[in-house]
């Protein structure tokens, strides 16, 4: 993955992180993009209102499947405050239902 873009989406001056295993600052943030088994299989759904955005989207992280919300608060245009929520998904054999996609 190319994050050479990232401070055109991600604040320089202020980076909240509300994760608990995540420091606060662009650095940390691309940090973690960088050296982690972390990438985004597929976004669902994004809502948006005022200056908050969440997505609902699939992730795969150190091989596990995770269904995962962030929430996002932009000002001026960039990401200045992250929180996030990360459920693992099990294997369609232990479905109860549908799932969650």
């Amino acid at each position: 993955m190319n994050y050479s873009n990232l401070e055109s989406y991600v604040s320089t001056k202020e980076l909240t992180q509300h994760s608990p295993n995540m420091p606060n600052g662009i650095d940390a943030f691309k940090n973690f993009l960088t050296t982690q088994d972390f990438m985004y299989d597929f976004v669902f759904k994004i809502i948006g209102e005022g200056n908050y955005v969440v997505s609902y989207s699939k992730v795969i992280f150190n091989k596990q499947d995770l269904a995962v919300f962030d929430i996002f608060r932009i000002e001026n245009g960039k990401i200045v405050e992250h929180w996030d929520n990360m459920e693992p998904i099990p294997p369609r054999s232990e479905w109860k239902n549908t799932g969650k996609f």
